[in-house]
């Protein structure tokens, strides 16, 4: 309570000074970025950005579409661990829920875009399209079993700005940028660059962090040329937040009483939350004028090392082997992550057109090992360290040709004409671990109150590939898209650009189109709108991915329970038999519509959408009880496991409203302040739900089990598990050497929904403040002290309490691990 009360004293104060201002500011500020830095608002207006529109040279002020810009500053100066983060932190149309789990899914967290998952959103790098993880969503908040890209291995250091367009852009710039599309330009000077060294820590005293980042620009040749090489590294501790376990942990003396080691037992019953991590980044940005032709390059490589902890395996379970572990064990799950992209390139002019062909390969594996779990059913003789558990990777390669002009009709204005090609290959592919963590020994307990009973197949708590989850799947796309646009008065603008696609595999065929117009009624005021379609075919991983993990899930009521849990190939006999269906490209229809008004130092935009997507992929819920279990023993599986498949399940309906404002104030003597507003809000609707197969509904009795294939929890991690609403305000003030940032983030109420009403669990909306504090020490040496999540603020502890001492919080928007601290010096050469 005393930290909202806090947090409303500083918006009214913030409020009150922005309406008494007087209107003698400085440069007028740019309608893109939240929290833009006060140094940062002439060079972010006037940058002429990429996205929106080929060909015309155009402002964020000017464009057609709704586009925000990020500079590298804001995003170094974020105190944040990565990259996504920090974009959630400054821009409201972006969350990031926090997973505090411990499979893969606590370090690749895609952003969540205008309500939609990464999946929709597609990320460039310099105008190139990224390329995916090799690592694919499986968490409540997206369940999608797609593998986006991972922005957290772009290193911030090498970032000049970034680019969002939050608009459906599938006919500009590839089929799959439904919810908007992310452009991150790298830094491209000759000379000059920076270091710095940042640490910080929880105001709970673990989780320390450090990050260390370096780059620099170099001439190359006599005519312009330049290479810009950046590094990154950050290392990670472990942190956990979680409550105290109940229950006992060994069984009762013969006779009964309590085992006397109960009275040692610290009751932790798990080490869920940030894991361990070390990474670093690294890129490369050059280019080369060569006569006619400038040739260019951009590469970037990153290594990632993980260690996730898990639930307790208590040694009065099937799950444990008392003669290994008698007290039990924390599993841990490693990753080992290597990852790769090459960029290679021309451009020039040939016969009036400006021409851009480039090629692009790149690649990510990830490993997965385990230094501490067992195979409770090899028995006591069994290994407790697997070095490999699976391996996946994904593999792209890419090339384009990109051609525009501007054409002269003897109209008012040139008429911008731009057409390019595509052919893109994807291939991804799942290597089997080792047999031993996935091999059913047939382990039976002799002795003890476990006599008889046999042991838990395989290795605890981490995510395995036998050699029937093995596989590769590869494909071929080849695109072709023309877009066009024409300023047909000072007041009218219209842009139209379409987009064919063709997939060697089942995706088949796709169109896409889209249609532009901005119409300036004042120099001030102006509206735009856009209606667009899009399309986006399964992703490899949903149409391969098998595996089989030992995982705490949650029951019909909520209630996390420990279980085995299969996901079935969608081919495969399982997952037809439980009524899999070849997978359909998910298809979608957006409109957009909004105004901008620009006056002196004012800026305020504010754009209302639609996205309607059919046939959208995601896992299914968990298929479990007496029917499933009969049918994977007529398999030859382990029948006490639950199973899940991917599958077109829903048609949603998204609507929201962006809104972001900016007045830059001049404050005379005691220096300027540049005040911010950034206002999201979004809701999904399902408005069709796959009926249930005729597999599942004579699959025949199944008493204590589930066999709906969409569930009312599943559709509420669609609806509810994100906010509906999140409110961004920023106060940037500067004078001379001094700087300081106040962040003011409020974030909705969010939900957990159980397949039983019952087990239904809100948590409320909170705000989040943001304090940082800088200081220029001498013209190169700066110094920034600042705390995130000043007050303290953790989400409400509503979540169903259980035996494991899970943290109450349940999937917040925000980290539930409190305040953090954190310090950065920087040097500019």
């Amino acid at each position: 309570m005393l930290a909202e009360r806090l947090n409303l004293t500083l918006l009214a104060a913030a409020s009150s000074l922005a309406l008494v201002a007087h209107a003698q500011a400085a440069e007028p500020a740019s309608p893109a970025a939240v929290a833009a830095a006060p140094g940062d608002a002439t060079e972010v207006e006037s940058l002429v950005v990429t996205l929106g529109v080929r060909g015309a040279q155009r402002t964020v002020a000017d464009s057609p579409a709704p586009i925000d810009i990020i500079s590298g500053k804001q995003l170094a100066e974020t105190g944040r661990a990565d990259l996504k983060e920090a974009l959630a932190q400054l821009l409201p149309s972006f969350t990031y829920s926090t997973v505090t789990g411990v499979a893969h899914n606590t370090i690749f967290r895609p952003l969540t875009n205008r309500g939609l998952s990464g999946a929709y959103t597609l990320v460039l790098v310099n105008g190139k399209r990224r390329h995916n993880s090799a690592m694919l969503s499986s968490s409540a908040q997206d369940n999608s079993g797609a593998n986006p890209v991972d922005l957290d291995l772009i290193a911030i250091s090498a970032v000049d700005h970034i680019e969002v367009l939050k608009d459906g852009a599938a006919a500009q710039y590839g089929s799959d940028a439904i919810a908007g599309v992310i452009n991150v330009v790298l830094k491209s000077s000759a000379s000059g660059g920076g270091a710095y060294v940042s640490l910080g820590g929880l105001y709970a005293g673990d989780g320390a962090v450090g990050k260390i980042g370096i780059d620099h620009g170099f001439a190359l040749g006599t005519n312009g040329g330049f290479v810009h090489l950046s590094l990154d590294a950050r290392s990670q501790q472990r942190a956990t937040w979680n409550n105290p376990a109940t229950g006992t942990l060994y069984f009762p003396l013969p006779g009964g009483a309590p085992d006397p080691r109960e009275a040692g037992w610290d009751h932790v019953g798990q080490l869920n939350g940030n894991p361990k991590l070390n990474a670093a980044n690294a890129a490369l940005n050059a280019q080369l004028p060569l006569g006619e032709v400038t040739a260019y390059a951009q590469a970037t490589a990153s290594v990632r090392q993980a260690a996730m902890y898990n639930f307790l395996r208590r040694p009065n379970t099937v799950n444990d082997i008392p003669s290994i572990f008698p007290d039990g064990f924390f599993p841990i799950l490693n990753i080992d992550e290597t990852d790769y992209q090459v960029v290679l390139g021309g451009r020039g002019t040939v016969a009036g057109w400006d021409y851009d062909l480039s090629t692009a390969f790149s690649r990510d594996r990830v490993k997965g090992s385990s230094d501490l779990t067992l195979n409770p059913s090899l028995g006591p003789t069994g290994p407790t360290s697997f070095d490999k558990l699976y391996v996946n990777r994904f593999t792209q390669w890419t090339n384009n040709l990109d051609l525009t002009r501007a054409v002269d009709l003897g109209l008012r204005a040139p008429l911008q004409v731009s057409f390019g090609a595509e052919h893109r290959f994807e291939e991804y592919e799942i290597e089997a671990g080792e047999l031993a963590a996935t091999a059913n020994g047939g382990y039976r307990f002799s002795t003890g109150p476990l006599a008889g009973q046999y042991a838990s197949i395989g290795a605890q708590a981490v995510t395995t590939a036998s050699p029937e989850d093995a596989g590769k799947v590869n494909r071929d796309s080849v695109a072709a898209y023309v877009e066009t646009s024409l300023d047909v008065s000072d007041k009218l603008f219209l842009g139209a650009a379409g987009r064919a696609e063709h997939y060697d595999d089942s995706a088949g065929d796709t169109l896409s189109g889209k249609l532009t117009a901005r119409y300036d009624f004042t120099p001030a005021f102006a509206f735009r709108g856009t209606i667009s379609n899009g399309f986006r075919a399964p992703s490899l991983p949903q149409l391969i991915y098998s595996q089989t993990d030992n995982r705490v899930q949650a029951a019909s009521d909520g209630t996390p329970v420990t279980t085995k849990v299969k996901v079935a190939r969608v081919n495969s006999p399982l997952a037809l038999a439980l009524g899999s269906e070849p997978l359909k490209p998910e298809k979608s229809v957006n409109y957009s519509l909004g105004f901008t008004f620009t006056q002196g130092p004012v800026t305020l935009t504010a754009d209302a959408y639609q996205i309607a997507i059919k046939d959208r992929i995601t896992k299914t819920s968990s298929l479990y009880g007496p029917a499933v279990s009969a049918l994977l023993v007529s398999q030859g599986f382990d029948g006490n496991q639950w199973v899940q498949y991917y599958t077109n399940a829903i048609d949603t309906r998204t609507r929201g409203l962006d809104v972001v404002a900016d007045y830059r104030q001049s404050l005379a003597d005691l220096g300027s302040v540049r005040w911010t507003l950034g206002f999201a809000w979004n809701k999904t609707k399902i408005t069709d739900i796959a009926a249930n197969p005729s597999e599942l509904a004579n699959l025949g009795p199944n008493a204590g089990g589930n066999l709906v294939r969409f569930s009312r929890s599943a559709q509420g991690n669609l609806t509810d598990a994100f906010p509906k609403t999140k409110l961004a305000l920023g106060a940037d003030w500067s004078r001379g050497p001094f700087s300081v940032t106040l962040r003011i983030t409020r974030y909705g109420k969010v939900a957990t929904i159980a397949d039983l009403p019952t087990g239904d669990r809100w948590f409320g909306a909170k705000w989040i403040t943001d304090l940082a504090l800088s200081a220029d020490l001498t013209p190169k040496l700066k110094l920034t002290v600042g705390a995130e999540n000043l007050l303290d603020v953790r989400p409400s502890p509503n979540a169903i309490p259980d035996s494991a001492g899970s943290a109450l919080y349940g999937s917040a928007p925000f980290s539930p691990q409190g305040g953090f601290y954190y310090s950065r010096l920087s040097y500019s050469f």
